[in-house]
């Protein structure tokens, strides 16, 4: 039951490097046990209406634990993989945008209502703060500020950084899609903050490392291809100082922890889905906590509250 969710996966992806099995395999994967187990526990205990899922990646991509839901008895379906609205968590690629544009954590930025059309969206208390850093704007996670800044640079140039991290494909050409509004999977969310924690270097997640037939022969490796440089060195440096404010200072601060380098909460409308994305020095690891048919949470549930707690919990192990 507990690796079954990844065995499925890993299954898929042996179709798609041998094509049809008909054979005994030997596949090697990048799977941590201990980690799958422990990662296992804790959303089974920390989950109780909701479902739930969990994703851990080492910086070069390799997926090291995989949970799609609380018990894989009752339902198989992989919500790592599911699309969901991501809110808040898509916003360091909007941010990524203003710093590699020459602002700084430090620049001053208005929280005041915005507008375009009929598109208004409120910040999620109502509240503004007026002039405020960007990382404020940032560790608090407010509305106005990335809509301003994707007004300013164009929205073609937030969805083509959203490209260059690899999470480009099907996000809807709207100002709503810098809240969070295109849907994305969790595995997908997760690797635009592998590049961050990557060094700004491309980051393709992968489970299998070599496939060898029943007596031996390599039907697959593994070739780890060169990265590209997607993000530059002080560009990387300033996002990794706002994703750390949002858990000392914001409203990922649940999940803070020694170790914790930073991270992002994000909540869909209606507190429908509820995400955390962290990093520590081992991993990048996802979370998505919600109901299957999309209807609406508790709205005490947040991602700064259910999804950042698990992520607490993971990290003091």
């Amino acid at each position: 039951n507990i690796y079954r969710y990844w065995t499925d996966f890993v299954m898929d992806e042996v179709e798609s490097r041998v094509g049809d099995i008909n054979s005994d395999l030997y596949v090697y994967t990048t799977i941590d046990t201990k980690l799958q187990k422990h990662v296992a526990a804790i959303l089974s205990d920390k989950i109780s209406e909701y479902q739930g899922a969990i994703v851990a990646i080492e910086r070069d991509g390799a997926i090291q634990a995989m949970v799609g839901g609380d018990d894989y008895q009752i339902s198989q379906f992989n919500r790592v993989l599911a699309p969901r609205q991501p809110g808040s968590a898509f916003k360091p690629v909007v941010y990524l945008v203003a710093l590699e544009n020459g602002m700084t954590p430090e620049s001053y930025v208005n929280d005041s209502p915005f507008s375009i059309g009929d598109y208004n969206p409120k910040n999620y208390d109502e509240r503004y703060y007026g002039g405020i850093t960007l990382a404020t704007a940032f560790a608090k996670s407010v509305n106005s500020v990335p809509l301003k800044l994707t007004k300013e640079y164009g929205i073609d140039t937030v969805l083509n950084m959203a490209a260059r991290l690899g999470v480009g494909a099907n996000l809807k050409r709207e100002y709503s899609t810098v809240l969070g509004a295109s849907e994305m999977s969790l595995i997908d969310l997760t690797t635009i903050y592998s590049v961050i924690w990557n060094d700004g270097e491309s980051v393709h997640p992968y489970a299998i490392t070599k496939i060898k037939d029943g007596v031996g022969n390599i039907l697959y490796l593994r070739d780890p291809s060169e990265t590209m440089t997607v993000l530059q060195p002080q560009t990387v440096e300033y996002m990794k100082q706002l994703l750390y404010e949002v858990v000392t200072k914001g409203t990922g601060k649940r999940a803070y922890t020694e170790g914790v380098f930073g991270g992002k909460t994000g909540t869909s409308n209606d507190n429908r889905d509820a995400w955390f994305i962290g990093a520590t020095s081992d991993y990048v690891i996802g979370i998505w906590v919600g109901n299957d048919d999309s209807s609406p949470m508790d709205s005490k549930i947040t991602g700064g509250t259910l999804p950042a707690t698990i992520f607490h919990d993971i990290v003091i192990k």
